[in-house]
């Protein structure tokens, strides 16, 4: 049971430290993004995490 509390954590660690650099790199581009405001990703439809990937390759180009 501990091993997976642990991989549960790392996981949460994983997609925080993933959003942190979304978050990072809008306001990089001058959009203040308030706490709370980005949903988790898996609570996104395919529409919305397709429009999310584009919009991190469209930063990645600047």
């Amino acid at each position: 049971m501990p091993k997976r509390a642990k991989n549960q954590s790392s996981i949460n660690d994983y997609f925080k430290r993933k959003q942190d650099k979304i978050i990072d790199a809008l306001e990089d581009a001058g959009i203040v993004v308030p706490a709370g405001v980005l949903p988790v990703t898996r609570l996104l439809t395919s529409v919305q995490k397709l429009r999310k990937k584009e919009l991190r390759d469209e930063l990645h180009r600047f």
